[in-house]
């Protein structure tokens, strides 16, 4: 069984666990304990597959051809001055961020394997990564103590994994402390188009608009998501939303063909 199928396996037996009215302390345990398992089968894999990072049309972004398009158009369209990633994961989408567009990259992740693994997997990237080891929070509430809170920002954030969905208190930190950014949040709900994956957590949570439409609201972000049917997608096929706030920013995303804005979204 490869590593994707027992994430797949444990993922299950979460949800089977919750489906079960088990006690949440009982289920988050179980979360803890696969997640570590996941961790170790994941490095373990990686480091017989690809010790070493090598682009390639399927690494990065979940391997999704699509994805990679918005990206690039947001970043030769609309422009920022540096990434901030949460969730590094093995580094794929790390190393294809900083490959294509050669800014300054920081990037966080709570596991200490894959957080080890990614930085020894990508040492061959020229363009500087700063690696932080901890909470997503802690990690963007530190960038916005210094110069990058005066930059414009791309984030991608891609820490929604383990019971403790910390979604919400980052885009509410990106809110207070950045006045004009880009924001791509991995694996969320593309309303109409049930061949865009989703992540779902117990307690009734998904990554979808109701679960952070209120905050867009209050805080002057509007929100786009991809343009093209899954069917046209590759790889992982993971839905996306992409957030923006700016005056400089929201009018050049609304020109991407390759995004369209929440509103239209059937």
């Amino acid at each position: 069984m490869s590593f994707g199928e027992n994430m797949f396996a444990s993922n299950e037996l979460t949800k089977n666990l919750a489906r079960a009215a088990v006690p949440r302390g009982v289920v988050e345990y179980f979360d803890s304990l696969q997640a570590r398992i996941r961790a170790l089968e994941t490095v373990v894999d990686m480091m017989l597959e690809s010790p070493v990072y090598k682009p390639d049309e399927s690494v990065g972004f979940n391997g999704q051809r699509l994805r990679k398009k918005i990206f690039m158009n947001l970043w030769t369209d609309v422009g920022f001055d540096a990434i901030a990633e949460t969730g590094t994961w093995i580094g794929n989408t790390t190393a294809f961020m900083s490959e294509n567009t050669h800014v300054p990259v920081h990037t966080s992740e709570l596991n200490g394997r894959y957080h080890v693994f990614a930085k020894n997997r990508l040492r061959s990237i020229k363009d500087p990564i700063d690696y932080f080891l901890g909470d997503s929070r802690a990690f963007l509430n530190l960038l916005a103590e210094g110069p990058l809170r005066a930059k414009r920002v791309f984030f991608y954030l891609d820490a929604h994994w383990y019971h403790d969905l910390p979604l919400r208190d980052e885009l509410q930190i990106i809110f207070d402390h950045w006045t004009s950014f880009i924001v791509m949040v991995d694996d969320f709900k593309v309303p109409g188009d049930d061949g865009y994956a989703f992540d779902s957590y117990h307690a009734g949570r998904s990554l979808e608009m109701s679960f952070i439409g209120s905050m867009l609201a209050h805080a002057g972000v509007e929100a786009f998501y991809p343009a093209a049917p899954s069917s046209e997608e590759t790889g992982a096929k993971a839905g996306c939303v992409v957030l923006g706030r700016g005056t400089e920013v929201v009018p050049r995303v609304k020109r991407l063909a390759s995004l369209k804005s929440a509103q239209l979204a059937r």
